[in-house]
């Protein structure tokens, strides 16, 4: 590849300070191509989930932006490899005319390398460099981390306002113990993918996307603490749906947090509990 323009990031969520990267290379006038971390390079120092976006999601969302091409970089390959030669690689790869990274941008073994080096570095090989400064909302600069202390909160609105768009979560559908049905709120039930940013446990106001048709509903994500499980659970019951969703794998939009997780004492206080929750729901529902 001659003269392209390269974005360079982990671009984990695609959020608005990404978008603004991967535009200034898009719009270049270069052969665009962006070259990003498949999953963060912090996610394998922790076992947390902490991804924000599944690779099929993010490469969507990126060409989106009008990005040509996108090159997934595998962290355990080049962990080891020096700032100076990891730059050397993208130059004999791309001989890129143009290269755009946020101010935070950080490369080379250790993250030894910054925004500074690769100026200099930019500047030996005639490469135009463009730093998109921070991004900012509410006077706070947008960022991942910051967009997983909110899910953590869950604050899954203002995550939305920061990834223009709102959070969500895809997983198969599994055969659950069918106990919803026998108080009237069917649910679908799906584990919450391990690797995935964590939200706060509660109930949320949902939606999934069925044959192009939009479902709204309510769903409970957590461990269940009246029927407890070992592992979290997204059990969702969708407002006017009926059909069999066994064994797909459904993308669930987390739209605003109703109430925290809560352990019931009766099957009949939950069922009241989950009437209030759909009434709140219906009303919230009407004014989006």
């Amino acid at each position: 590849m001659n003269n392209t323009a390269i974005a360079l990031g982990t671009f984990d969520g695609v959020h608005l300070g990404h978008v603004a990267v991967l535009r200034a290379a898009a719009e270049s006038g270069f052969e665009s191509v962006a070259v990003a971390f498949r999953v963060p390079p912090k996610s394998f120092f922790t076992t947390d989930g902490i991804i924000l976006t599944l690779e099929k999601e993010k490469t969507r969302l990126i060409k989106e932006t009008g990005i040509k091409k996108i090159d997934y970089i595998d962290f355990p390959l080049v962990k080891d490899v020096s700032p100076n030669d990891f730059f050397d690689s993208l130059v004999d790869k791309y001989s890129p005319a143009f290269i755009a990274c946020g101010y935070d941008y950080t490369f080379g073994k250790g993250g030894k390398g910054d925004t500074k080096l690769l100026e200099a570095l930019c500047c030996e090989k005639g490469i135009k460099l463009t730093v998109i400064d921070k991004v900012t909302l509410d006077g706070e600069p947008i960022s991942s981390s910051r967009i997983r202390t909110l899910l953590k909160n869950g604050d899954v609105k203002k995550a939305a306002s920061l990834l223009k768009r709102d959070f969500s979560v895809v997983s198969e559908v599994l055969h659950g113990d069918e106990r919803g049905r026998t108080i009237g709120f069917p649910t679908f039930n799906q584990l919450y993918p391990k690797n995935v940013a964590l939200v706060k446990f509660g109930v949320y106001m949902t939606k999934a996307v069925i044959d192009g048709k939009e479902y709204f509903g309510m769903t409970n994500i957590g461990i269940r603490p009246t029927f407890p499980l070992n592992s979290p659970l997204c059990e969702t019951n969708l407002f006017d749906f009926t059909g069999d969703l066994y064994g797909k794998a459904i993308r669930l939009y987390l739209l605003d947090f109703i109430r925290e997780e809560k352990r019931f004492n009766s099957v009949s206080e939950l069922k009241e509990a989950l009437i209030r929750d759909k009434n709140t729901i219906l009303e919230k529902q009407k004014n989006r």
